[in-house]
């Protein structure tokens, strides 16, 4: 009895499992027509100031020292005067 519960649960998840992958979503399909996608190439040049962000030591990774409109917005929300920090925002 109890084997045939188990049979009938097994066979109403085989019928709930996903298909098998279609042929559209096999890459393989255009392979005769279509080039492979190829790795960027190695060694490609990086902006001087990413690589400075990138490669810098953790000592210099002090605090950043606030403009006035990242005052200005932290009062705003300080305040809770979201119109105002939303406009701060905005403009950048």
């Amino acid at each position: 009895m109890r084997s045939a519960g188990l049979l009938a649960l097994a066979a109403a998840a085989v019928s709930l499992a996903p298909p098998a992958v279609q042929a559209q979503d096999d890459l393989r399909e255009f392979s005769s027509f279509a080039p492979a996608a190829s790795a960027p190439p190695r060694g490609t040049p990086v902006d001087p100031l990413v690589w400075e962000r990138i490669s810098r030591p953790p000592d210099r990774f002090g605090p950043r020292s606030l403009t006035e409109a990242d005052q200005a917005l932290l009062a705003a929300a300080r305040q809770a005067d979201w119109r105002v920090a939303i406009d701060l925002v905005k403009r950048g």
